[in-house]
């Protein structure tokens, strides 16, 4: 794991723990992180900057999200969906066969609406809708805790999401893909 290399190096002094962590990055890619790190005055690493910088493929995929915001969702969300699904279906239910239309259902409701519709709600409609919540969201802790507008605006934004989005959007399209699963067995959309 990244952080294995911490706690030896988090005993040394300030100066000899940067140069051990220098040394691990050079050796261990994954500790290469953590050469971008600066002591805090109680001995942990803390990075200099917001995001560390990350090795090999995920520096890729940082990338590609970053370049390609909408494609990058879109291919998460419906390779998650369907990671969930089939996981539930082997160690929750326990079942011997796997139901692939009941998969291949949660990846087209994973893409289009989890990868395109969500994208449309919170990166296209939301900012517009909330414009200050942007500056709030990049606000330090504390200067979150002190900000009165930029708290209102984002208890107007759970509520959006709460009272508006899940309830008229989210429910009424998940059901209808649930339904989908149910459609050749006779069953009804809520029997399972």
């Amino acid at each position: 794991s990244l952080f294995r290399c911490v706690p030896a190096a988090a005993m040394a002094t300030r100066k000899a723990t940067v140069q051990a962590v220098s040394q691990m990055a050079r050796s261990t890619p994954a500790c290469a992180v953590l050469a971008r790190s600066s002591m805090t005055h109680a001995g942990f690493l803390r990075p200099r900057s917001t995001i560390a910088a990350p090795v090999g493929l995920g520096t890729a995929l940082l990338n590609f999200g970053k370049n390609n915001p909408f494609l990058f969702q879109l291919i998460m969300c419906t390779a998650k969906t369907s990671v969930c699904d089939l996981l539930i279906q082997v160690y929750v239910e326990k079942k011997r066969q796997i139901d692939w239309k009941r998969n291949g259902v949660f990846m087209l409701f994973g893409s289009f609406y989890l990868g395109g519709f969500q994208y449309l709600v919170y990166s296209i409609w939301m900012p517009r809708i909330f414009p200050n919540a942007a500056r709030w969201a990049n606000l330090g802790f504390r200067e979150k805790l002190r900000d009165r507008a930029g708290l209102v605006t984002l208890a107007k934004q759970v509520a959006f999401d709460n009272l508006v989005h899940n309830p008229f959007m989210y429910c009424p399209v998940f059901y209808c893909f649930k339904a989908l699963m149910h459609e050749d067995d006779g069953s009804a959309a809520g029997d399972s």
